[in-house]
């Protein structure tokens, strides 16, 4: 039987849905377990070791991206992602160098299992059949306005690595638009890439007070945070430095007086805000030694 890990949600940090058809309802809520391994397993016909994430426990909590205002786009940027040089055959049969993404490293495993122990796995091998199942089980067992989307396996492919690094140049993109040295080609790029992860939800319908209000519900972790994105680039939403100078990634401003990345799902605190006062503290306490 899964265990619920109680929920401690900062209630600064929280947000209630807009039924006005400005701000779509999500009809997702994740499962978060409380703990994931990286896990090797038979190898493909390549003699490659097919490589997955995979939840090793039962305890997990739920993620709600009605109740909790996180920009995940720029979470899934802060994964890691591995270079190599790979060779290929051309046309001409010689070899040729390609530039090659992976996660392979303990670097990059580290960064992927943090993500996934805060906000869930990505769910990038089930884009394609999570509509069909979702159909057939609506045929047996009836429609539900909330689908709980429970993905305790992973598979680390190159269509996540692909998924996680397209991420990355679109968040790099944000961040010369923050700055305003982005370039019209850079911007048609952005908008181009954005575009073409958005067919993987569906708008639905849901009623409130007798009323039909609009809601979305996405295929995975990752569609979400594109339509997050999306949804961020037509409302001009304004970004800032983290404080944090061991952090420095740009985060989505919610409140006028933020200077550090938002806290975690259930945490009070943010973490980049709290490391920077640690290091703040042990450097004053040093200079009053000399003292």
């Amino acid at each position: 039987m899964n265990n619920v890990i109680p929920s401690i949600e900062d209630e600064n940090y929280k947000t209630k849905p807009d039924f006005k058809n400005q701000m779509p309802f999500y009809s997702n809520e994740f499962f978060v377990y409380e703990n994931y391994e990286i896990i090797l397993g038979s190898d493909d016909i390549w003699g490659n070791p097919e490589v997955s994430i995979k939840a090793t426990t039962e305890n997990y909590r739920i993620f709600n991206p009605n109740t909790y205002p996180q920009h995940l786009y720029l979470e899934i940027a802060k994964i890691k992602i591995d270079e190599e040089i790979g060779r290929i055959t051309n046309e001409k049969g010689e070899f040729e160098e390609i530039l090659l993404h992976r996660i392979r490293s303990s670097e990059s495993k580290k960064s992927l299992l943090k993500f996934s122990k805060h906000f869930g796995l990505l769910g990038v091998s089930e884009r394609l059949y999570f509509f069909k199942r979702l159909n057939e089980d609506a045929f047996t067992k009836g429609h539900t306005n909330i689908v709980v989307t429970d993905f305790k396996k992973d598979f680390i492919n190159q269509d996540m690595v692909t998924g996680i690094f397209r991420m990355k140049i679109a968040v790099d993109y944000l961040n010369k638009l923050a700055e305003e040295n982005i370039t019209e080609h850079e911007y048609l790029d952005l908008v181009n890439i954005v575009n073409d992860e958005l067919p993987f939800k569906q708008d639905r319908l849901q009623i409130k007070d007798g009323k039909c209000y609009p809601s979305i519900l996405f295929s995975s972790l990752i569609d979400l945070a594109w339509w997050q994105l999306r949804e961020a680039l037509l409302n001009d939403t304004e970004y800032k430095h983290c404080k944090n100078d061991r952090c420095g990634n740009i985060f989505a401003v919610t409140h006028g007086n933020q200077d550090y990345c938002p806290p975690y799902p259930n945490k009070d605190r943010s973490h980049c805000e709290n490391a920077y006062n640690r290091r703040l503290k042990y450097k004053r306490r040093k200079l009053a030694s000399k003292d």
